[in-house]
């Protein structure tokens, strides 16, 4: 137990001085690998970017986000009744074109990019506690079969985004940034297991299929462009 504890502070103290080097460095800022650094919130959950100028007004960067599952917890939105663990990992490359020439203490910029993510979707339903008919005169109860895993296919999706964004100077280091714009959304199709290694009856299996479908039916019905939100604070190295 004492060695696996020094061996997590190591680690831990390891990851400090890498961060240190590597993001804080004099040396790093002078070759300019690194101009910025930003730390922020949007619908896709946490990010953290980069970013470097390439011309006077524009610059290229990349982001990474990461929603965690229990935010499903936090929407109103059911699969058969049940709360859904929704989660989010995605990276970007995009473009960012200030509109004034010049460094000033506040700018509208616009943004656009190609997104890749993965989007998560994933509910639970006891099977056991499930009342079912069969043959419409039996009401029957399936005591071996479990829990209903309803899971979305693991895609790797690819979609455009456009965002408008207004910039604010803080400090001569630190800006904040905020705006909102339009993407892309498409709901990965989703498919059925039982926490059991026997399947279910077939006239159960029939009904988790009527719901899987309408719920892939629903879900292609709801792809579409969608309105998004970013707030974030951007540190610079000068």
């Amino acid at each position: 137990m004492l060695l696996k504890l020094l061996e997590e502070n190591m680690k831990f103290s390891i990851s400090i001085l890498f961060l240190k080097f590597f993001l804080f460095s004099p040396v790093l800022a002078e070759v300019k690998l690194i101009e910025n650094l930003s730390l922020g919130y949007s619908e896709k959950g946490f990010t953290f970017g980069t970013s470097k100028k390439i011309k006077e007004k524009i610059s290229i960067g990349i982001e990474a986000s990461y929603l965690d599952p229990t935010f499903g917890n936090y929407i109103p939105a059911k699969i058969d009744g049940n709360p859904i663990n929704l989660s989010n990992t995605s990276f970007s490359i995009f473009l960012k074109k200030d509109f004034k020439e010049k460094e000033s203490s506040s700018n509208f910029f616009l943004k656009g990019g190609i997104i890749f993510s993965r989007l998560s979707i994933k509910a639970l339903k006891d099977l056991t506690k499930e009342t079912y008919s069969y043959n419409g005169d039996l009401n029957l109860k399936c005591s071996y079969c479990g829990d209903l895993i309803i899971n979305s296919k693991k895609e790797m999706k690819i979609t455009p985004s456009v965002q408008i964004g207004y910039k604010k100077r803080i400090s001569n280091n630190l800006d904040f940034n905020i705006g909102g714009g339009i993407q892309y959304l498409s709901i990965p199709s989703l498919e059925w297991e039982t926490s059991t290694s026997s399947p279910p009856p077939i006239f159960i299996r029939s009904k988790i299929d009527e719901l899987v479908d309408d719920l892939n039916s629903s879900a292609k019905e709801f792809n579409k462009f969608i309105p998004n939100l970013f707030l974030n604070f951007e540190y610079k190295f000068i």
